[in-house]
């Protein structure tokens, strides 16, 4: 890391920059050690400051990631348990019995969502496992659309994709935001 900073010449008492634009004439060769080695100490604090960052944007985009999902998944499951009939005939003419199931396991999984973005450490199993459960909430409802099990209208057929590239978005960003910061650790 030295070489990296500065080259101390053998022939005299010189500390030469790496680009060789600057160079300071020291006759005290005790100085000169010392700066390079002050000028080592400050690169590995700007890098492990960079690493910092690093780690803090990784994590900062993970939670806030998180949030917006447990708000989300929060508001949705109210939604179909206060209002499961009006939206089972939108979304498919009524053809659905209740939502409300759905929207009990929506706001069960808002709360674990939550919890796990206010914790003070990354727990990569558990953002795992509410990545692996987005990705599986998109590939059901692209299942359940393909495959026909109900009738949806037209509406339906609208709105439950475009929930699913919304989740879709969530698992990426997270996704994002898990690498970036186990990278930086």
């Amino acid at each position: 890391m030295q070489n990296d900073l500065a080259l101390l010449s053998t022939n005299s008492e010189h500390l030469i920059s790496q680009n060789a634009k600057h160079t300071v004439t020291c006759n005290n060769p005790k100085l000169v050690a010392y700066s390079i080695t002050l000028l080592t100490e400050l690169v590995k604090k700007t890098k492990n400051r960079k690493l910092r960052t690093k780690n803090m944007k990784g994590q900062k985009l993970l939670n806030n990631t998180l949030k917006v999902n447990a708000a989300f998944s929060l508001f949705s499951g109210i939604d179909f348990i206060f209002f499961d009939k009006r939206i089972g005939r939108i979304l498919s003419g009524g053809d659905f019995e209740s939502l409300a199931p759905t929207g009990f396991i929506l706001i069960g999984f808002a709360i674990f969502v939550l919890i796990v973005s206010m914790l003070k450490r990354v727990n990569k199993y558990l953002v795992g496992a509410i990545i692996a459960m987005d990705v599986l909430w998109v590939i059901g409802s692209t299942f359940v659309i393909a495959m026909g099990f109900a009738t949806f209208t037209t509406i339906g057929l609208l709105l439950i994709p475009i929930v699913a590239v919304i989740i879709a978005l969530f698992a990426f960003l997270q996704t994002k935001g898990l690498r970036t910061h186990l990278q930086s650790t």
